[in-house]
């Protein structure tokens, strides 16, 4: 057997082998392990992202180990090619796929929102939700070298929520706990569709984490139907013992722990602070979610508040995202002179339509729970 006939089929057997190693990669079978795959701090500390760049350096792999076993074929056809060339170029073309993928891979890894640390200015909301969600993980007293499991669950999607990821994840770093060390992190999201909610609520309870985390009353609520006994910290909840989350605010009892959100008494404090803002302001619009009992007592608040500042209190209230033109409409007829958010899920998911809104009403200033 010739050089040639040797490197050939070398060539194609590793092909052949890097196809196979390819294609679980590419199809996401590969769950997050300490041998195969692309394993990197990163990508170990981030469930999403390990399938993103499994699945992407699985592409580039097998189209470069292609490429190279076609390169190898019409080498070995070449008229008038000597060993001592078709040797290493055949070296050479066994190492490229490899080479190739991991650099295009690492690119990609580099670039992702992952990798984008823009998130400090909310480290605030994580912070305050970091002590509720590391007493869970020290309550276990997990022995040494146990990896801890800590699931969230969001009603957006990961380039919305990616801030607070960041800033939960520098948080915990900072008390110790490490992606890819002795934290595994696991997100997921339903982009703003609620009707996906239930199945990925089972997904994630169904992971078992030591901990898991839901923002706002949606996601928890949504885990603590299906458990009882898996830690659930929600960040901020509106009303926690009307929506069932909590039988008292004294005593909650249950698996869900966190903190609830501003009460009636804050609504004064918000018309005072835009009188203040803009002591010429005369009517005063509020966007909020009426179909959620939680706010109930705060929209009243605000009406009973009004007269007190000489403000007159408009009507924006939705009961769905179709609700939101018409309440726009309705705050531009009106001619409010500026806009107050009540934050929930509904207001959160859309709160850059309302911010542009706000502005095209020329409602300054605005007074919300999100910036």
């Amino acid at each position: 057997m010739s050089v040639f006939d040797k490197g050939l089929i070398t060539t194609l057997a590793c092909t052949a082998v890097f196809s196979l190693v390819s294609i679980p990669l590419i199809y996401r079978w590969v769950p997050r392990n300490p041998v195969y795959g692309c394993r990197t701090r990163i990508t170990l500390g981030d469930n999403a992202l390990w399938y993103a760049a499994n699945a992407y350096i699985g592409v580039r792999f097998l189209v470069a180990s292609l490429l190279s076993a076609g390169v190898s074929v019409v080498l070995y056809g070449w008229p008038g090619l000597s060993p001592r060339t078709y040797l290493p170029a055949s070296v050479a073309l066994l190492v490229a796929p490899v080479l190739v993928a991991w650099w295009l891979t690492a690119r990609f890894i580099r670039r992702s929102p992952t990798r984008d640390r823009g998130g400090r200015s909310h480290s605030l909301v994580a912070a305050l939700a970091l002590g509720l969600l590391t007493a869970p993980l020290a309550a276990e007293a997990q022995p040494a070298g146990k990896v801890a499991r800590v699931a969230t669950l969001w009603t957006t999607s990961r380039a919305v929520a990616q801030p607070y990821l960041d800033a939960i994840e520098e948080g915990l770093r900072e008390l110790g706990w490490v992606a890819g060390r002795n934290l595994v992190l696991e997100h997921r999201f339903t982009d703003g569709q609620p009707e996906r909610m239930p199945r990925v609520a089972a997904e994630v309870v169904a992971w078992k984490p030591d901990v898991a985390v839901g923002p706002l009353n949606a996601s928890a609520l949504a885990m603590k139907r299906l458990t009882s006994t898996m830690p659930i910290v929600v960040i901020v909840s509106f009303d926690p013992v009307g929506v069932g989350l909590a039988a008292s605010l004294a005593r909650p009892g249950g698996n869900v722990t966190g903190m609830t959100g501003a009460g009636p008494e804050t609504s004064a404090k918000r018309l005072q602070m835009l009188r203040e803002l803009a002591p010429a302001i005369r009517r005063v619009g509020v966007v909020w979610n009426a179909a959620f009992p939680g706010l109930r007592d705060m929209r009243t608040a605000l009406d009973d508040a009004g007269p007190g500042f000489g403000l007159a209190i408009v009507e924006g209230g939705v009961r769905d995202p179709e609700g939101f033109p018409r309440a726009f409409e309705t705050l531009a007829r009106e001619r409010v002179d500026a806009l107050i958010v009540l934050g929930d899920n509904l207001t959160y998911l859309r709160q850059r339509e309302i911010i542009e809104v706000a502005a095209c009403i020329g409602t300054s200033p605005s007074a919300a729970r999100f910036r």
